[in-house]
């Protein structure tokens, strides 16, 4: 059986409608029995997590997985090269300079770059003015995505009591044909290869971490 639990911080209303499977999250708190869960999995979350709020997340994550239970955590990370949430090159690095990302956003716009340019993520006319979607853009970067170090997540992780791997090279072996599967699995045994594509997966999606309940 599969459940799932969100916030939804009142964007999509009303939120569990036809989701009776998914469970409200209310105060960082899911309403999960202790050790319920083998596995978890939160796919691109942690990058919306405020980072006040990085301690209770991990520790209400670990308090519902049980012993020996793993959670697979996929999330981009200031590494990554294009936001994923609007499309757009190394805007995210931006913090705090307003003024310099509405230049840069413009721009962008103005040259075609970006996601929900109309109705549809991608790859449609546009349909929606550059103003209303620049505004949108800095809306989604300044007050719904932070970008939390993979340390900060790896340390409370390891508080909550949890070991945690980063296993994003997992995803580069998968896409290769299987003889390069296999020979990219015998070199990964070298750590400073294993480093590298980490660091790939990372510029390209984000980071998986593995966290294994202890």
């Amino acid at each position: 059986m599969i459940f799932g639990a969100d916030s939804y911080q009142g964007i999509w209303e009303p939120w569990n409608e036809d989701r009776k499977e998914v469970y409200p999250i209310q105060n960082n708190k899911t309403p999960f029995q202790d050790s319920e869960f083998k596995t978890i999995v939160s796919n691109m979350v942690l990058e919306h997590i405020h980072p006040n709020q990085v301690a209770e997340v991990a520790k209400e994550m670990s308090r519902i997985l049980s012993i020996n239970g793993i959670g697979i955590n996929i999330f981009p990370t200031k590494k990554t090269l294009i936001e994923g949430h609007i499309g757009v090159p190394l805007v995210h690095l931006l913090k705090n300079k307003t003024s310099i990302k509405r230049i840069y956003l413009n721009s962008c716009f103005l040259v075609g770059l970006g996601y929900w340019r109309s109705d549809k993520k991608r790859g449609s006319q546009t349909t929606v003015n550059r103003k209303d979607w620049v505004n949108r853009s800095i809306e989604v970067l300044e007050n719904e995505t932070f970008y939390n170090a993979v340390g900060l997540w790896k340390g409370y992780f390891n508080k909550s009591g949890c070991k945690v791997e980063n296993i994003s090279y997992l995803l580069a072996i998968h896409v290769l044909p299987s003889p390069l599967q296999f020979i990219l699995k015998k070199l990964c045994k070298i750590n400073l290869i294993k480093k590298v594509l980490n660091l790939l997966v990372e510029m390209r999606l984000g980071v998986i971490l593995k966290v294994t309940k202890l």
